[in-house]
């Protein structure tokens, strides 16, 4: 979960976890499983904004990528309460 906040920069989060005395297959799986969600929420905001650049935007497409924007929101928020939790 601690690569899910978005008030922590990723190369401090690096940083910090590189020097802590968590083992190497955790914070590898945590990383991976941790960076997946945002890189492919980035791809996809990011390939509806260049094809609705491409055609003009229509209505399904502005509401696709609002969506997206929110989805990524509410994930950080979410993430960013559950490490206060902890």
């Amino acid at each position: 979960m601690l690569r899910l906040s978005p008030i922590v920069p990723l190369s401090l989060m690096s940083y910090i976890l590189g020097i802590s005395k968590i083992d190497f297959l955790p914070y590898l799986s945590g990383t991976i499983l941790g960076l997946i969600p945002g890189t492919v929420a980035y791809c996809y905001m990011g390939y509806k904004l260049k094809e609705a650049y491409e055609d003009g935007v229509d209505f399904g497409r502005a509401v696709t990528i609002i969506a997206t924007i929110i989805m990524v929101y509410v994930i950080s928020v979410k993430a960013n309460n559950i490490l206060k939790e902890l």
